[in-house]
């Protein structure tokens, strides 16, 4: 439902170190208001996508800067989503960190059983 040509952004607060907490309370506060203010759905929808990627280059640069590492793995069903999907690759890329998605398998639990798979393949001696 994003329409991406509109503008804006929420902001979701990050709390904490370990572990970094995603505080929705700003995010939730400016949804309610635009809904109250009629905007279309496809602004807060596209607005709430950019919130989520921003969160989670910034959680990743706070990972990095911690680590001393630069790559980033994106994974878990969140990502099956093209639209965070193709906003946080960028700009993960723009803080000079190299993301890695799925390509032969999908991001979701299908990873999961792919995993399990493999490790029942690797077990079957022992049965």
């Amino acid at each position: 439902a994003a329409d991406t040509r509109a503008a804006g952004a929420y902001r979701f607060e990050l709390t904490g170190s370990d572990p970094v907490l995603l505080d929705p309370t700003p995010v939730l506060a400016s949804i309610l208001d635009d809904v109250a203010a009629g905007i279309p759905a496809a602004t807060i929808s596209a607005r709430f996508h950019r919130a989520v990627a921003d969160s989670v280059v910034r959680i990743a640069r706070r990972a990095a800067d911690d680590t001393g590492t630069d790559i980033v793995t994106l994974s878990g069903g969140v990502f099956m989503n093209r639209l965070l999907l193709d906003l946080a690759v960028p700009s993960l890329e723009k803080e000079g960190l190299r993301p890695l998605t799925h390509i032969a398998l999908p991001s979701n639990d299908g990873g999961i059983s792919y995993g399990q798979a493999v490790v029942a393949w690797s077990r079957r001696s022992e049965v």
